[in-house]
């Protein structure tokens, strides 16, 4: 199983209104998110299992500036980065 997971930082918006925004509703209701709020910084780890390599959602993940860093996971190896 293919996972990619990107790591954000805060867009100034809830997670749950800007992700749709970005990826669209469908692909953003299978997104697991994981926050991490603190008195200086305030990032997510998104993860999306059963990635098919889509090259929209790649284009999207370049594009973004509050994407911090994107990745690739096969059978528990990292295989690409995107970012």
């Amino acid at each position: 199983m293919n996972k990619l997971v990107l790591k954000m930082k805060y867009p100034g918006k809830r997670w749950s209104d800007y992700l749709p925004e970005i990826f669209g509703n469908e692909v953003a209701g299978k997104l697991k998110i994981e926050t991490n709020a603190t008195a200086n910084t305030n990032t997510a780890s998104i993860i999306l299992c059963e990635f098919k390599n889509e090259k929209n959602i790649i284009e999207k993940i370049t594009n973004n500036e509050n994407i911090l860093s994107a990745f690739l996971v096969k059978d528990n190896k990292v295989c690409k980065i995107f970012k």
